[in-house]
């Protein structure tokens, strides 16, 4: 059974609670009403942050009271409400298929963070989990997540944002704390060229999708009335960021809606941000000499190696998955097995291009060949065309007569084989 089951209380009072989410959910597509969008960002993060794999995870309405800082009683109502509509929501993800891991013959090719080289962009549409649970009498909400989400939370290493839940207690409106997530994960990108703030431009049908209302307010200035501008009103109140939206038309039709967005957060915040899109996977840290690359592929090897271990009945407490994780990092676990794929993968490029650069020379000297032999051939041709007539006789007839013994003997030989066929030649000028 794994700590999860074991160890209920995750969010306790006076610990901040930090989430990381998946960049793939946070630019994803769907529609949660609030208490369903704060569930849903708990438990996923209760799920990633104690590293024990699996799809299962408890949420009890203490930790939701505390989380949110509301009554316990209340976080009952919630939880339990939240419980009948959890199982029909559905959101849509986009995730990568990195050119690079299908060519070295990696089992799991995908990749939600976007990759360097080649890839091709894949459209996910799922649920959010397979069964919900509520246990009245001891308040806990059980959650078994679909396997997509599964997946996209065990791969959240790759590329995630990062925020404190606290700041988005206070936010009313789903939307809004969609908005703030997409803020969080963007605000450190860089501006356009003669910019001074980032900015995120999406069609209005990709706005309203984001938003989980592509099927709702059919008028653009519906949509901008009743959510762009009451979720622009309220992170601006909430004070971390100052947004504004710009539109661009053709002609008179709205088609595309710009967010700018002014990160006024502290400096520390900043650094602490999330591994996004717009950082540099290969950049080192600092702190343990390994780039966001490696870090997560030592993490994945972590959490392999607990689910190995549970499998065999070994509780794996906090204090035992802490030197785990230092000895994973001092040991560089995995990263052998990786370059070792990527020096492969780089050799049969190589042997590939070695290959195409010998059949490129052969086919070029073949077609040399045969451009030498034509072009005698053409000389030869009017060579024999500026000859008397008489001389072309002469030459026909004698080519002729050297030929024929030879036909001869090929014919007779037919013939003592049973294969003969009838040979017609006649010479003629």
């Amino acid at each position: 059974m794994s700590d999860f089951v074991q160890n209920a209380s995750f969010y306790v009072e006076g610990k901040e609670i930090e989430i990381f989410k998946s960049n793939a959910l946070v630019e994803g597509a769907f529609d949660l009403s609030p208490a369903e969008h704060d569930l849903m960002t708990l438990a996923i993060n209760k799920l990633f942050s104690q590293g024990v794999g699996g799809k299962q995870v408890f949420i009890s309405a203490k930790e939701f009271a505390i989380a949110n800082q509301i009554n316990e009683n209340y976080a009952y109502e919630v939880l339990a409400e939240t419980a009948k509509r959890l199982q029909k929501r559905t959101f849509k993800a986009k995730i990568y298929k990195d050119g690079l891991k299908k060519l070295v013959g990696e089992e799991d090719p995908y990749s939600v963070a976007r990759p360097k080289g080649d890839y091709e962009l894949l459209d996910l549409h799922a649920n959010w989990v397979q069964a919900v649970a509520y246990q009245e009498k001891s308040g806990f909400i059980y959650l078994m997540f679909s396997d997509v989400l599964a997946y996209l939370i065990q791969k959240t290493g790759e590329a995630y944002t990062k925020y404190p839940y606290e700041k988005t207690i206070d936010l009313k409106r789903f939307h809004t704390k969609r908005l703030y997530e997409l803020c969080c994960k963007r605000a450190g990108s860089k501006p356009p060229h003669g910019k001074k703030y980032p900015k995120v431009t999406m069609v209005v049908d990709e706005w309203k999708d984001f938003f989980g209302c592509i099927n709702k307010y059919g008028a653009v200035n519906d949509f901008k009335r009743y959510v762009l501008t009451p979720v622009i009103k309220e992170i601006n109140e909430q004070g971390e960021f100052e947004l504004t939206f710009e539109q661009e038309k053709i002609g008179k039709i709205i088609t595309h809606f710009t967010l700018i967005i002014n990160d006024k957060r502290t400096k520390t915040a900043k650094i602490d941000k999330m591994i996004n899109d717009s950082r540099d996977p290969n950049t080192v840290d600092i702190i343990h000499g390994l780039t966001d690359k490696e870090l997560a592929i030592v993490h994945q090897k972590v959490a392999d190696y607990i689910v190995h271990l549970e499998s065999k009945g070994e509780l794996v407490n906090d204090f035992h998955r802490k030197n785990i994780e230092q000895k994973a990092i001092a040991d560089r676990w995995g990263l052998d097995e990786h370059y070792e794929q990527l020096q492969k993968a780089e050799n049969e490029r190589l042997a590939r291009k070695e290959q195409a650069e010998r059949e490129k020379q052969a086919k070029l000297a073949e077609q040399a060949e045969k451009q030498r032999q034509e072009a005698e051939n053409a000389e030869f041709i009017a060579y024999f065309e500026r000859l008397p007539q008489d001389e072309q006789t002469r030459i026909i007839d004698e080519v002729g007569r050297t030929i024929e013994p030879f036909l001869k003997q090929f014919f007779d030989k037919s013939v003592k084989n049973g294969s003969s066929q009838r040979f017609n030649v006649s010479w003629s000028v």
